[in-house]
């Protein structure tokens, strides 16, 4: 008799992972929360067509495209690879840095200071607590308090000594800081230590190999329509149970799916879902937020204006907490003749900005944008910000269920609080998951 899998959440990630089960051998069964797959990598029908929710290209490896593959087919995604898989770029002191999205400190008056602390600094690895923490064992004291807290206390609405340190790979990745030319990045980046610290001040000029064998996949909006029909028909033909809108609850740490408990019919469970979706009245007391999202329209096309697929505003001054530019890495759609940018800002409950603001900060982040029209989604998202206090609330909840049950419990899905958050993170979880349980 063969083994059966049960994954929670039709994410990408959980997708991911059935279509290596099935490879194996095994029966998989998926129960999504929501009336879709794919999570988060959906488009939405706006007044400007359909658009995606922020800005949500697929980090993965071959081996995921492969799976993915067999769910989507072979024509669902344009794929970029090499310096195209991520061109970032940032906004802070009043300027626009489309060199690099980690910060840069190139003329800045504590640039010398923060590279000589950086070079003196061990880096030893040892346990920090908090975000400023691991800011200061990675960057030194100066840029910790003068440049990474204030971003991060900008985005999170929290001090940096209450989040947690995987709060510098949450949302803007924070883990490295432009510091010099290319020329002495070049030297120091030879340097192990040093490359995980100091980022390249050219990105379309690495000073060696970049994202390994990682890609960037890129859905269309036809092949967007159709992630439904496609994952269903797979479904289908493998033999795979996929059930959507299904009632997924933790009752004193036990798993249930429309009031069945899984634990007697599964041999391992893969939670692909976001654990915090999965908590419900367990997390009273967490820290929460929202996220927007917002489309403006603009006069034309924006082309070698803006390099770049999205823009990290990291100045404290802006609310806005990234623009995308859907025209920098859409470039196979020659059918646009306008260029449309979402803008997405984490903010306080029933506290979102008007959209006259966030058009200001959009012209004054890129002065060439002409805006002529917008739209916001009446909805916004619950965000559990990387808080010291959730990451505390999660562990304990993740604890019940594992200890609740007598078959391995897989955690893939997002959490701010450990820095699992951008997708080659979850893919990457969840592909694992499904290989360790397969004996791979």
């Amino acid at each position: 008799m063969r083994k059966k899998v049960a994954i929670l959440g039709a994410s990408i990630g959980g997708l991911v992972a059935a279509s290596e089960l099935v490879e194996q051998g095994f029966n998989v069964d998926i129960f999504e929360k929501g009336k879709a797959v794919g999570g988060l990598f959906n488009k939405i029908a706006t007044p400007f067509g359909l658009q995606e929710l922020g800005m949500h290209v697929l980090y993965a490896g071959p081996r995921h495209r492969e799976l993915m593959t067999k769910i989507f087919g072979p024509d669902a995604f344009d794929v970029l690879t090499g310096v195209k898989v991520d061109v970032g770029a940032c906004s802070n002191f009043d300027k626009t840095f489309f060199n690099s999205m980690y910060p840069n400190l190139i003329g800045h008056s504590d640039q010398q200071v923060i590279l000589d602390e950086i070079i003196e600094s061990g880096n030893a690895p040892h346990t920090v607590e908090s975000a400023l923490g691991e800011a200061q064992r990675r960057f030194g004291k100066t840029a910790a308090q003068k440049i990474v807290a204030p971003i991060l206390e900008k985005l999170w609405l929290k001090p940096a000594e209450e989040l947690s340190p995987g709060a510098l790979h949450c949302f803007y990745d924070l883990r490295r800081l432009v510091v010099c030319e290319k020329h002495r990045a070049d030297e120091l980046k030879a340097n192990p230590r040093l490359d995980d610290v100091i980022a390249n001040p050219d990105q379309l000029q690495p000073s060696g190999e970049i994202f390994g064998r990682r890609m960037a996949l890129i859905i269309g909006d036809e092949a967007a329509e159709q992630l439904n029909e496609k994952a269903k028909t797979w479904a289908e033909l493998n033999d795979v149970g996929l059930e959507l809108n299904c009632d997924i609850v933790v009752n004193d740490g036990r798993i249930e799916v429309g009031g069945r408990d899984l634990t007697g019919e599964y041999h391992a469970i893969i939670i692909s879902l976001p654990l915090h979706s999965l908590a419900s009245g367990s997390i009273d007391g967490a820290d929460r937020l929202e996220l927007s999202i917002y489309y403006f329209k603009c006069d034309g096309r924006i082309g070698v204006n803006f390099p770049a697929y999205y823009i990290l505003t990291h100045d404290p001054s802006l609310k806005s907490s990234r623009i995308v530019n859907y025209d920098g890495y859409n470039k196979t759609n020659n059918t646009l003749e306008n260029s449309v940018f979402s803008v997405e800002v984490v903010h306080p409950a029933n506290e979102s900005p008007e959209k006259t603001t966030i058009a200001e900060e959009i012209t004054r982040v890129v002065p060439q944008a002409q805006i002529v029209d917008s739209y916001k989604l009446d909805r916004a998202v619950s965000v559990y910000p990387p808080t010291r206090v959730n990451a505390e609330i999660l562990d304990g909840f993740q604890k019940t269920i594992q200890d609740s049950h007598e078959i391995p419990i897989y955690f893939t899905g997002m959490r701010t609080d450990r820095g699992i958050f951008f997708s080659h993170h979850t893919i990457g979880l969840s592909h694992d998951a499904a290989l360790e349980i397969s004996g791979k």
